[in-house]
C-alpha cells in the first residue's frame, strides 16, 4: 500500500512499527530508508510479508532486517544478468548488421546496401506497419545522434548517409528488437541459428527479454519480473519439443529458460551457481519466509531448479515447493 508523499524518515519508522515489523537498529534503519527511499525498498519488497491481502499488518516476526535482504537478494540479481542480457543484446546486433550489409542473393548480389534500411522495400512486406514504425524511429534516432554523436555528424556531413554499423550504436533493445522482426525472412533465420534456434523462438524469447531488459534499465525489481509476452516451446535437433512450464511462463522462470538457449554452456552455469550463491546468502537472513516463497515469487518451480542445478537452502519450518 503506498504511503502518502513527503513523510519523514521517523514517520516511515513509525508506520513500520505500528504495523509489527521489528527494527534492531533505528538509526541504520532510517540510513538505508533514506539512501533508497521508503517506495524502493518497502512498497517494493514487502510482497511476501504481509499478514493479510489488506497489507494493513506484516506476518508475526517480520523483521526489517528481512525486507533488507530481499532488496539485496534483487539488487546483486540485476547486476548479475545485466552483464549477460547486454552480451545477448551486443550479439544479437551484430548479427542484424552483418546479415543486413553481407548477405547475397542467387546471383550473388547483396541484398542491401549498408544505408537501405530507411527504404520500406528492404524489409518483410508482411509486416509493413511495423515497418513503418521502424523507419521513423531510426529517422529520429539519426536526428537526434547528428546533435551529439561524432561518427554519426561525420558519416552524414562527409557521405551524406549512415551506413547501418553506425546507425546501430545509438539503437536501443527496443529499436534492436523491431529491426529484426521487421528483417526478411531468410535474414531472421541466418540470425536465429546463431543460437541454434528458429526465428520465432527467438522473436518470442526477444520480446520478453526486451521487457525484462526495460525493467532493468529503470531500476525495477527483478525477482518478481512479470511480462505478458509468452514464450514458444522450442523444437530440439530430434524433433522433441522443449516447452516452458506454465508456472515459469511470462515470469522470472522465463528469463532462465531464455539464457540456457542464448548463453553458452558455461555462461549460463555461472549464472545458475551465482543465483544458487544468492539463494544460499539470502536463506540464513530470513526468519518469516524462505528461499522456497521467493522461488515461487519468481515463477521457478522445483523441476526448473532441478533442470538447472540451482539449489538452494531453506532455514525454518516451511518446506521446500
Amino acid at each position: 500500500m503506498e504511503e502518502k508523499p513527503f513523510k519523514t524518515l521517523d514517520e516511515q519508522i513509525a508506520i513500520l512499527k505500528s504495523r509489527g515489523m521489528y527494527i534492531s537498529d533505528v538509526a541504520k534503519a532510517k540510513e538505508y530508508l533514506g539512501d533508497y527511499t521508503y517506495y524502493s525498498v518497502i512498497n517494493g519488497y514487502s510482497d511476501l510479508f504481509w499478514d493479510s491481502p489488506s497489507r494493513s499488518s506484516y506476518k508475526k516476526g517480520t523483521s526489517f532486517g528481512e525486507i533488507k535482504a530481499l532488496h539485496h537478494f534483487d539488487e546483486s540479481l540485476r547486476r548479475t544478468l545485466t552483464t549477460y542480457i547486454l552480451e545477448i543484446e551486443s550479439i544479437v546486433k551484430s548479427q542484424i548488421v552483418y546479415h543486413f550489409c553481407n548477405d547475397k542473393d542467387s546471383n550473388s548480389n547483396y541484398i542491401h546496401a549498408p544505408e537501405d534500411y530507411l527504404l520500406a522495400s528492404s524489409f518483410d512486406q508482411d509486416r509493413a506497419e511495423r515497418v513503418d514504425d521502424l523507419i521513423k524511429r531510426l529517422k529520429n534516432i539519426i536526428k537526434e545522434a547528428k546533435k551529439h554523436n561524432s561518427a554519426i555528424k561525420h558519416y552524414s556531413a562527409k557521405y551524406n548517409s549512415i551506413p547501418l554499423w553506425v546507425l546501430a550504436t545509438q539503437m536501443s533493445f527496443g529499436e534492436t528488437v523491431l529491426f529484426y522482426h521487421c528483417l526478411l525472412p531468410s535474414e531472421r533465420n541466418a540470425v536465429a541459428r546463431r543460437f541454434g534456434i528458429r526465428e520465432n523462438e527467438l522473436e518470442s524469447f526477444l520480446r520478453v527479454l526486451k521487457d525484462f531488459r526495460n525493467s532493468i534499465a529503470h531500476s525495477n525489481r527483478v525477482y518478481c519480473f512479470k511480462t505478458v509476452h509468452r514464450i514458444t516451446s522450442l523444437v530440439n535437433n530430434d524433433g522433441t519439443s522443449d516447452k516452458i512450464e506454465i508456472r515459469a511462463n511470462t515470469r522470472f522462470g522465463s528469463i532462465l529458460f531464455i539464457l540456457c538457449h542464448l548463453l553458452s554452456q558455461k555462461e549460463f552455469k555461472h549464472v545458475c551457481n551465482t543465483i544458487s550463491t544468492l539463494f544460499k546468502g539470502l536463506s540464513h537472513k530470513l526468519n518469516t519466509i524462505t528461499s522456497s516463497d521467493v522461488c515461487s515469487k519468481m515463477g521457478i518451480p522445483k523441476s526448473m531448479r532441478e533442470r538447472y542445478s540451482i539449489s538452494i537452502v531453506d532455514e525454518g519450518n516451511l518446506s521446500e515447493s
